[in-house]
């Protein structure tokens, strides 16, 4: 009998592609996955977070297109229709459990990302 994955906590996106499990979510994992840069949230589904550089845009930080097209499948606010893209690396989670700590990431993403959990 196959045993259960261990969830994944969060996920990093890098701009050319790359994607890599992370061991947590903790604030500092998550900022020093985005390099430094002060965390913002894009506006998308409620049990997913896309975590960028808040000023990735100013700092001229490349596209991410594989973010920017999971981003496309959960942007419920339709804010790529109106111009903006996730620059720089991405860091995913899930949403927020109600208690101000996130969830991990939900199966679904993992598959489209094609991350496994260790097991």
């Amino acid at each position: 009998m196959e045993e259960a994955r261990p969830p994944v906590a969060a996920v990093r996106i890098d701009v050319d592609g790359r994607v890599t499990a992370l061991p947590d979510a903790a604030y500092q994992t998550l900022r020093a996955a985005l390099n430094g840069g002060w965390l913002e949230n894009a506006p998308c589904r409620p049990d997913v977070c896309l975590w960028v550089d808040e000023e990735g845009k100013l700092k001229g930080l490349p596209v991410n297109h594989r973010a920017n097209e999971l981003w496309s499948m959960i942007d419920l606010y339709r804010t790529q229709e109106a111009g903006d893209r996730l620059v720089g690396v991405c860091v995913v989670t899930g949403g927020s459990d109600g208690q101000g700590e996130v969830t991990p990431v939900p199966p679904w993403v993992l598959a489209h990302l094609g991350v496994v959990a260790d097991g």
